[in-house]
């Protein structure tokens, strides 16, 4: 999902949904079952990721008032999908 993102620009919800429903398909293929939680599961991890991920983003910060500020970021540079680097420096 996250290859995904860096990689086509697209939403991470979307592309975990297109990759858990590419799991299911391929699953089903193969003779596995598929039922209510399996759909339920494939089409709603996505958005649920899409809802909970920014609230573990490290930029947001409460400051001692308590109300929630959005720390300065790397916002003005750009960033290269093909050069993706960890915070320690390995090529992605």
């Amino acid at each position: 999902m996250t290859g995904i993102h860096l990689r086509f620009g697209t939403p991470i919800w979307i592309g975990r949904t297109g990759v858990e429903l590419s799991v299911l398909l391929v699953g089903w293929l193969l003779g596995g079952n598929v039922g209510f939680g399996t759909l339920a599961f494939a089409l709603l991890i996505g958005p649920l990721c899409g809802i909970t991920l920014p609230l573990f983003d490290r930029r947001w910060r409460n400051d001692p008032k308590g109300h929630s500020t959005m720390q300065q970021s790397d916002e003005g540079q750009s960033r290269d999908p093909d050069s993706a680097t960890t915070s320690s420096g390995i090529l992605l």
